[in-house]
């Protein structure tokens, strides 16, 4: 359910949470960049970004979650595999 959500607003909104918080924060750095991203919101919010850019930013992202979660199980599985082995071998 979250995961469907995610795929429909996901990009938009996002791109406006990481632009609050990030202006929200005293650096020079998070300032620009909290800049940029509500540039990229108000660009969203005026039609100048199409539905289907958004759909395939909302593809993207979820590819890059999904390699970024398999790299993590694989990460695990190795560690989980190291200690059963020097557990057994003591």
């Amino acid at each position: 359910m979250l995961a469907t959500f995610f795929s429909k607003v996901g990009f938009p909104v996002l791109l406006n949470l990481f632009a609050q918080v990030l202006g929200e924060m005293d650096h020079k750095a998070a300032k620009s960049a909290a800049k940029a991203l509500s540039q990229v919101d108000a660009a969203l919010r005026a039609g100048e970004i199409s539905p289907h850019q958004i759909a395939e930013a909302n593809r993207h992202a979820e590819k890059m979650a999904r390699i970024d979660m398999e790299d993590r199980s694989s990460a695990l599985a190795q560690i989980n595999a190291s200690l059963r082995a020097e557990v057994a071998s003591s």
